[in-house]
């Protein structure tokens, strides 16, 4: 490989998508072996060879950079690379900030609709957490979420659509009076007279701590707010 910091793969299609990232404000394209524009073109030979399309990007973290290296993408190369800007940044908040394309895929895979700039973080900082724990040789986006998904809090949304809670917890929680909840993307998200008090478990119904809150919830049997809330903390 010679642009391999991410490469993107999916099993339906015949591209691969190649990320390059660069932080230095000094690069350019030059010229010759081991150039950035002779990587670029190294890597297309070497996909065009396993019968694979390629979309190779060169990541900086300057706008302005990013302008400029775009306008001079060297001839041979400028078919199948671009040049994109993504900010380097201390936080998650201020990267939400600038890239609302990324933070519309965090709130995508938020169990919540309108989530908070805490939740939205929380998802963010638990992906960014089993990314790093996962064998990046080969790692699947999907086993990097049910990783993440192991972890409390979380809030990552399930993709099990088919989630139903135990008739018995069912039967409980509708006998509160003035209790009222739903299944937001696999998880409870609960609210209390109206939003006088209001929140979501944090974790989703099919996990093994939803299991341990079921048990103690048909063990206990709460019949009102307060004997219930014990368990939502």
């Amino acid at each position: 490989m010679f642009v391999d910091d991410l490469v993107i793969e999916c099993d339906d299609e015949i591209l691969l998508r190649h990320f390059q990232l660069k932080n230095s404000l000094s690069i350019n394209w030059g010229i010759g072996e081991k150039s950035i524009c002779d990587d670029f073109e190294k890597q297309y030979k070497l996909n065009e060879h396993i019968s694979k399309k390629s979309d190779l990007k060169l990541v900086v973290s300057c706008e302005q950079l990013r302008d400029k290296l775009n306008s001079c993408i060297p001839e041979n190369i400028q078919n199948y690379s671009q040049v994109i800007y993504f900010c380097k940044e201390t936080s998650f908040d201020k990267i939400f900030k600038k890239h609302e394309d990324f933070r519309n895929a965090i709130k995508y895979l938020c169990a919540l609709d309108n989530p908070e700039p805490d939740k939205l973080e929380c998802v963010a900082k638990v992906l960014v957490g089993a990314w790093f724990d996962s064998d990046k040789s080969k790692a699947s986006v999907m086993e990097v979420i049910t990783k993440a998904q192991q972890l409390s809090p979380c809030y990552i949304r399930s993709f099990n659509l088919q989630l139903k809670l135990d008739p018995e917890v069912e039967n409980i929680l509708n006998n509160i009076e003035g209790f009222t909840y739903k299944i937001s993307k696999g998880f409870l998200e609960w609210e209390f007279e109206e939003g006088l008090n209001e929140g979501i478990l944090p974790y989703s119904i099919d996990s093994q701590q939803f299991s341990k809150f079921k048990e103690k919830l048909k063990e206990k049997q709460p019949i009102c707010f307060d004997d219930l809330e014990v368990f939502l903390i």
